[in-house]
């Protein structure tokens, strides 16, 4: 083999490398911007809507900044089916339902930072603890 012939070889492996290298580094920064985690997706195609918490671009503790961030991309979600749960005012966020439409306006928009899913919680105390909050102390739960 001709040392041309070589360096053509040599060449063409390391454009194959270098063009490897690439498309794995493009999947992983996909990977990484994609807003909306798969499971959402699967959720809201089988059961037609999601409960959402979707985290903004903008900087906490911002009050005018975040209110007109949630205005804005509400307005880019009209045209599509969805609720406004809540409100944030000192966290940038908003808590929403929506379809699947609603949700590919949350993948594709640069006010959004992070889609999460929005599950209820429960106080977690045992049987006990819920008894031993009393205002006399005497184990018996007082409502008034």
């Amino acid at each position: 083999m001709s040392d041309l012939e070589f360096e053509t070889v040599r060449a063409g492996k390391l454009a194959k490398i270098v063009f490897a290298m690439l498309i794995g580094w493009s999947v992983a920064v996909y990977a990484q911007e994609r807003k909306v985690p798969a499971e959402l997706w699967q959720d809201v195609q089988s059961k037609g809507t999601v409960r959402v918490i979707v985290m903004l671009n903008v900087p906490p503790r911002d009050e005018e900044r975040i209110a007109m961030a949630q205005n804005q991309l509400l307005s880019e979600l009209e045209g599509t089916t969805y609720r406004v749960n809540g409100r944030f005012k000192y966290i940038p966020g908003i808590g929403l339902t929506v379809t699947s439409d609603g949700l590919a306006v949350l993948e594709r928009s640069l006010l959004v930072k992070q889609v999460t899913e929005d599950s209820p919680s429960y106080p977690h105390s045992s049987r006990t603890d819920w008894h031993s909050l009393t205002r006399e102390g005497k184990n018996r739960i007082v409502t008034s």
